[in-house]
């Protein structure tokens, strides 16, 4: 009897991407302990990992294969450790830079050359083919208008969808206002301006959803398929409506793109309970988001008690759910009684 299709989204957000690195430490652990194996990786439990933004930063450290192995390079506390390191140099603004973009306001608020620093010391000479499972990756073609959807099964059939994941990274990750888009060019040279797909698609859980459909053609649907979508925090800062009612396009100009983002996250879950629930497995769909304070909000807060603060804040979100991450990972084990595809 086959497996569920087992698929994982991570959310966008910026720095507060550690909350979603530290609930999969905890999935990890769990995981190790289920199987009884200490080298079992996130990797190794997942037939498909979707990722937008910082999420696509996790995805694709997650499917890295170790240099000559198809094991994974990283383990969910080491893909942490290293965001939580090259967190603070990609978002660093110079004085120029704060100068000349009026923090953001004229220009992007932050210099790429940082970022891409960092996702080339990461991710080196690694193509999309190369990533260990199929993945999707989020992000949006500024000239042609459309979404575009990085994936490695077609990066590895066709060299004209193969990117350097370094790439890709800094396609998902070119924020509006806070980076510049980014051009890339493919394995065969055809160039793509991209921004990033938190703008359509914050929360890929729903577009996962759909690629998994169309990648295991055989096993398709909600009885077929375990999803766990991790949040980066739910921003409950309060919009005053006798602010808002006022305001015209400087005064929404700010509040808007977070109100886009959990929007459209929002409507992904709500959509995706649907889905499950409708089929009768609403234990096949788990999201985990939890709520930050406002002071924790901010999407690019580097300041080291912030770091702190948000990785407490991934692991009380943990231990919240640690029941439910603990009954969703006994789907997630291949061979065992819970991950047997059964009628629902």
């Amino acid at each position: 009897m086959s497996r569920f299709i087992r698929v994982l989204a991570i959310d966008g957000g910026g720095i507060r991407g550690i909350i979603s690195g530290r609930i999969l430490v905890e999935l990890e652990r769990i995981l190790q302990d289920l199987s009884g194996d200490r080298g079992a990786r996130i990797g190794d439990f997942f037939d498909l990992i979707a990722g937008t933004s910082t999420g696509g930063i996790l995805a694709c450290m997650l499917l890295s294969p170790a240099a000559g192995t198809l094991r994974p390079r990283y383990s969910a506390a080491e893909a942490l450790e290293s965001y939580l390191r090259f967190g603070p140099c990609i978002f660093r603004q110079s004085w120029r830079q704060r100068l000349f973009s009026l923090d953001g306001l004229i220009r992007p608020k932050y210099g790429e050359h940082s970022l891409e620093k960092q996702l080339r010391l990461v991710f080196g000479s690694l193509k999309l083919s190369q990533l260990l499972k199929p993945c999707l990756i989020t992000a949006y073609n500024v000239k042609e208008r459309y979404a575009h959807f990085f994936t490695q099964p077609k990066a590895a059939r066709d060299p004209s969808h193969d990117f350097w994941v370094r790439d890709v990274v800094r396609a998902t990750t070119a924020a509006p206002t806070y980076f510049s888009a980014a051009l890339i060019y493919s394995q065969t040279r055809r160039f793509f301006p991209l921004i990033d797909g938190g703008v359509f698609a914050n929360n890929p859980a729903l577009c996962a959803y759909t690629e998994a459909c169309k990648e295991f053609t055989a096993r398709c649907g909600a009885r077929d398929m375990v999803l766990l979508s991790l949040g980066s925090g739910r921003d409950s800062r309060p919009i005053p409506y006798q602010k808002a009612k006022q305001w015209g396009k400087l005064g929404w100009a700010v509040p808007l793109v977070g109100v886009m983002f959990s929007g459209s996250a929002e409507t992904v879950d709500y959509e995706l309970r649907n889905i499950f629930h409708s089929y009768g497995c609403p234990d096949h769909y788990l999201r985990v988001n939890p709520e930050v304070p406002p002071e924790r909000a901010a999407l690019d807060d580097v300041d080291p008690a912030n770091l702190s603060a948000l990785a407490e804040a991934g692991a009380r979100a943990a231990g919240a759910y640690r029941l439910q991450l603990l009954k969703f990972a006994e789907l997630l084990l291949p061979g065992s009684p819970a991950a047997v595809r059964r009628p629902c």
